[in-house]
């Protein structure tokens, strides 16, 4: 089933830009409200949010990695000032996580929020391509 809910722009843009992705935050907050009323069980709503990561849109994925990559543009200098070297955990104008160790960053990254997409980047390797989840690629290799 599909619902559709309606939110004056004003407000999902500011929702938007506080939760990245705001189909999953809702799906959260609806799941906990199930589970608090007994209606769906822990592994159920595990389940749902960990396939509503799988189906986010292409397109929606791509728009967050550009606009993080902007924000992280900006900041670009002040960061390299602090974190040079670092892998950083970064959304929305701000680190939430840094690490000099990519996978180590990842790991706490994931048992913190569970599966989700993410910007990291390597101060100081700007010019390396950030990366972004790709399933299809990665089972043909």
């Amino acid at each position: 089933m599909q619902i559709t809910i309606e939110i004056p722009d004003a407000i999902a843009q500011r929702l938007q830009l506080h939760w990245s992705n705001l189909r999953r935050k809702i799906l959260e907050l609806l799941f906990q409200a199930a589970q608090q009323a007994e209606l769906v069980s822990s592994a159920e709503a595990d389940a749902v949010l960990e396939q509503a990561v799988t189906d986010a849109p292409a397109s929606e994925v791509l728009d967050y990695m550009e606009r993080q990559a902007t924000l992280y543009s900006a900041q670009r200098d002040a960061l390299t000032q602090r974190y040079l070297g670092q892998y950083l955990l970064f959304a929305d104008g701000q680190v939430l996580d840094a690490d000099r160790n990519f996978e180590t960053l990842i790991l706490r990254a994931y048992a913190e929020t569970g599966p989700r997409d993410v910007f990291i980047q390597q101060v100081g390797s700007e010019d390396v391509t950030s990366m972004i989840r790709t399933p299809l690629l990665s089972r043909a290799f």
